[in-house]
């Protein structure tokens, strides 16, 4: 069920929101934006007159953003941030990674530093950039709107993910652990497909 945006203390003071194991949470926040957050996934907030700062200590989290030119949305994950331009998008923060795709609208994602000199992206929808554990921006990619959001219907969608990625992905759904009993597997194995 929706938390009411009552229930949250959206003040200075950070507040903590985190579903349980095979679970989404949709949230509405006291600015009229909406959050879909993945299971295992921690959230918190930090709402003023001047900004809107979220911050996503792990996993998942989709946001449809409400307007407010005063006010900036900016989701803090990792070493770096993405502050929505009028939008919908996802921020995924996994291992030492964080992902930001976006669903419709414009997110400018900032990180720390990149070996190109460039640190921030202006993405667009069906597209996403990553950035790593010392704020390391990589390109920009196109993708597929079916999978952009896929895993708010039940799906994940992997390309090239490492096993380890994926075990740890599948396993915040899950109450029964995925185990891989032989470490060699994770660095030799990449995954692409589609699971229900």
């Amino acid at each position: 069920p929706p938390l009411d945006s009552a229930d949250l203390d959206l003040g200075s003071v950070p507040a903590p929101i985190r579903p349980a194991y095979e679970r989404l949470r949709e949230i509405s926040l006291a600015d009229g934006s909406k959050v879909v957050l993945g299971a295992q996934s921690r959230l918190l907030t930090s709402f003023s007159q001047a900004r809107r700062q979220l911050t996503l200590d792990q996993g998942e989290a989709w946001f449809e953003v409400e307007p407010d030119s005063a006010r900036p949305f900016v989701v803090m994950a990792g070493s770096g941030s993405a502050t929505a331009l009028g939008t919908a998008f996802t921020v995924h923060r996994a291992h030492n990674r964080v992902t930001v795709t976006v669903d419709e609208g414009i997110v400018a994602v900032r990180g720390d530093r990149s070996a190109s000199g460039k640190t921030s992206s202006r993405i667009s929808a069906n597209q996403q950039v990553g950035y790593d554990a010392l704020g390391q921006l990589g390109a920009v990619t196109t993708v597929a709107s079916e999978h952009a959001g896929s895993w708010r219907r039940g799906q994940r969608v992997f390309h090239n993910t490492p096993l380890q990625e994926l075990v740890a992905d599948l396993n915040r759904y899950s109450a029964r652990p995925v185990v891989i009993a032989d470490p060699e597997l994770f660095a030799a194995f990449e995954t692409p497909g589609q699971l229900p």
